[in-house]
């Protein structure tokens, strides 16, 4: 899939914040010497799509701006930590820098941003002519880097945090 990168102003489809130049650059300044540039653009592309996800399950602050496409920013009424106002045509730094770290990781190691839930826990008991089918206990929240929640401290809003309309 191709990637559209957002750059602000709403792009219709836009399904990034970053290219894979983007990434490549990122990594190049942190020094990751793992990442070598992938030669196939079809994985790097899968990759920070996967990225994407991961970062847009997040609850960020502000309002949306726009409709042409799903992403989360642009963004208004959106301040971050210091109290300062993010305009609302921009993708903020650090929003566009996790997305490089999830893509990083995600190339690294292939879905361990967002992990299927194995069939392989599935329990089945009988009792007589009853018989019960459920997962075995397993950790299905979303997975912690903070690698990447670290770059995000001040753009996600606190799941204790109480919203007036």
């Amino acid at each position: 899939m191709t990637i559209i990168v957002e750059d602000g102003s709403g792009i219709e489809n836009a399904n990034s914040y970053v290219s894979a130049s983007d990434v490549t650059a990122y990594c190049t300044a942190m020094n990751y010497t793992d990442w070598n540039t992938p030669d196939d653009s079809d994985n790097v592309n899968g990759c920070i799509l996967r990225a994407m996800r991961f970062i847009e399950a997040n609850s960020f602050i502000g309002v949306k701006t726009q409709t042409t496409n799903d992403l989360e920013w642009p963004r208004e009424d959106a301040y971050e930590r210091n109290g300062l106002l993010f305009e609302d045509d921009i993708i903020p730094h650090k929003v566009k820098n996790a997305v490089c770290e999830a893509t990083y990781q995600e190339n690294v190691s292939p879905w361990s941003l967002q992990p299927n839930i194995s069939a392989g826990n599935m329990k089945k008991e009988e009792y007589g002519s009853v018989s019960f089918e459920y997962f075995e206990s397993q950790n299905t929240q979303k997975p912690i880097f903070p690698s990447i929640s670290g770059i995000l401290i001040g753009l996600i809003q606190s799941s204790n945090t109480l919203m007036r309309s």
